[in-house]
């Protein structure tokens, strides 16, 4: 389902270093991250 598609792109950021590149920027639980076409609710 979306939720599995959703918890496995989140395991690609946190190993491409991408997770921390966001987490760096300031963002935050709720907020919206947009990537290419991707549009997610950051947990």
């Amino acid at each position: 389902g979306n939720e599995e598609a959703v918890d496995r792109f989140q395991r690609i950021l946190r190993a491409t270093g991408a997770q921390a590149a966001l987490e760096e920027a300031g963002v935050e639980s709720g907020d919206t991250v947009r990537i290419g076409n991707v549009e997610l609710e950051w947990e």
